[in-house]
Order: structure tokens, then C-alpha cells, then sequence
């Protein structure tokens, strides 16, 4: 999977793996975007109140259920628009 272009205004879904690098099995089905990282990097948005290490992120055009959160080990998601 590759990155995909979003039409303005459109809304994805981005969630990072914290574990694990993102692979099939790893994430939940349905990913509309998914970057790895080289090695685990740390992520750090103060706005977002967001600091952790991740092996990468996958985006969704739809938000996970708590259950995916939890059962993949992926962080909160946060909503991200395209512009």
C-alpha cells in the first residue's frame, strides 16, 4: 500500500503502531495509507498531547473501534485533514 491522494477537505484517520512495524496481520484490514518507520521514532505533537514511540502509522478513512485500538496495540487515532 502506498499513499493515496485525498480530495480537499477530506477526512482520514491516523493511528500509530506502537509494538510493532505496521504489516498484514499487525493492523486492522481497511488501511487506506500505511507508512513504516526505519526504526522505532519518537512521536511528539504537545498540541495533540502526543509522546511515544512508534515503528510507523496507518491511516483509515473511517475511525477504529476501541476494541482494533486495543487488540492491535495502536495509538488514539487523530483525525488529520486534507487540505
Amino acid at each position: 500500500m502506498g499513499n493515496l491522494f485525498y480530495g480537499v477537505g477530506e477526512m482520514t484517520y491516523r493511528y500509530f503502531c506502537l509494538e510493532r512495524p505496521p504489516a498484514p496481520g499487525a493492523i486492522p484490514k481497511g488501511a487506506t495509507n500505511v507508512v513504516c518507520f526505519d526504526d522505532k521514532t519518537n512521536i511528539t505533537d504537545t498540541k495533540a498531547g502526543i509522546n511515544y514511540g512508534a515503528w510507523g502509522f496507518v491511516e483509515y478513512d473511517h475511525p477504529l473501534s476501541g476494541d482494533e485500538v486495543r487488540n492491535y496495540e495502536l495509538s488514539h487515532g487523530v483525525e488529520v485533514k486534507c487540505v
